[in-house]
């Protein structure tokens, strides 16, 4: 299933930490490509929307099994890219003396 909703979010409160939530925005375009070709390559994706969930009693927030994973993914992307931020700013600065040097 995909879900096309603009932003996904669940809690860990049925293990009685509520506040320990998370929330993502989706990449609709993403989503909207995938559902299009997933088809073509003889993969089933179910586009999951309010009223398929609600008609399937599905529920739309993330459960602890995706939570849990995306937390400790999240954590070290954010780690990732301020290093690369650091390490592109360190980059631009050399340039930008290099051109005004030359």
């Amino acid at each position: 299933m995909a879900s096309v909703h603009p932003r996904l979010k669940g809690n860990v409160g049925s293990f009685g930490a509520p506040q320990a939530s998370l929330g993502f925005e989706t990449d609709g375009l993403l989503v909207r490509h995938i559902l299009k070709n997933a088809g073509r390559l003889g993969v089933n994706v179910v586009e999951l929307t309010d009223d398929k969930a609600k008609n399937n009693y599905l529920h739309l927030e993330l459960d602890h099994g995706a939570l849990v994973p995306l937390y400790y993914l999240k954590w070290e992307l954010q780690h990732i890219f301020r290093h690369v931020k650091n390490v592109f700013g360190k980059i631009w600065t050399i340039l930008v003396i290099y051109k005004k040097t030359h």
